[in-house]
């Protein structure tokens, strides 16, 4: 080989070799970049994406949130287990009205509900394994808040609340849901009412 042929082989692999490196740079499938770790650190900022339904998954490909417009359920973001199972929403349901819900982990019980009612005011519902609310925290039809305390029946049998006068008052009912005592405030002190089967016994 003459030196006029190895100047053209250098030449030819110098063209390679400047190939490769323009290549590598533009990140091209199948070939790793020779900055990945400067790209790495600057991630890209997108303004804006529009889009249907946003799926989030897991290294299995298996779906753990969705966020998007679910129909009759309302526009939500919605949380999946292991499972699979949604238990947790948060967002606006079918009325408009916004709302978060924790359900049970089979997905199909609420355990807990935070949402506005049709008045327009918060109310909080918690419920036991049977999916019957227990306990529920809101506004009374004066504007003051309620606590209200279920057995798991169903019936109410503990409340308290802000009255109409903006006094406080405790009112505890037998499993039937009567009423048998009375605590509260007055302009003149407190008073206590002792009720048997709806008749006054002690005022």
């Amino acid at each position: 080989m003459n030196f006029k042929q190895k100047i053209i082989y250098m030449a030819f692999g110098c063209l390679f070799t400047l190939a490769g490196y323009f290549l590598a740079t533009l990140g091209i499938e199948g070939i790793t970049p020779y900055n990945a770790s400067a790209q790495a650190d600057n991630e890209q900022v997108i303004e804006k994406i529009v889009c249907r339904q946003l799926q989030i998954v897991d290294d299995n490909d298996e779906t753990v949130a969705v966020f998007g417009d679910l129909g009759v359920l309302g526009r939500l973001l919605a949380i999946r287990n292991k499972e699979g199972k949604s238990v947790i929403a948060l967002g606006v349901d079918g009325n408009g009205h916004g709302i978060l819900t924790i359900r049970q982990k089979a997905g199909n019980t609420f355990a807990a509900k935070l949402h506005e009612t049709e008045d327009g005011e918060g109310m909080l519902a918690v419920s036991n394994k049977a999916g019957e609310p227990v306990a529920a925290l809101g506004v009374f039809d004066n504007d003051g808040g309620i606590l209200i305390i279920s057995n798991k029946a169903g019936e109410p049998i503990a409340r308290i609340q802000a009255n109409r006068d903006g006094d406080g008052g405790i009112i505890i009912n037998n499993k039937a849901g009567e009423p048998v005592i009375e605590l509260g405030a007055t302009d003149d002190g407190g008073r206590l009412r002792i009720l048997n089967k709806g008749k006054l016994k002690t005022y």
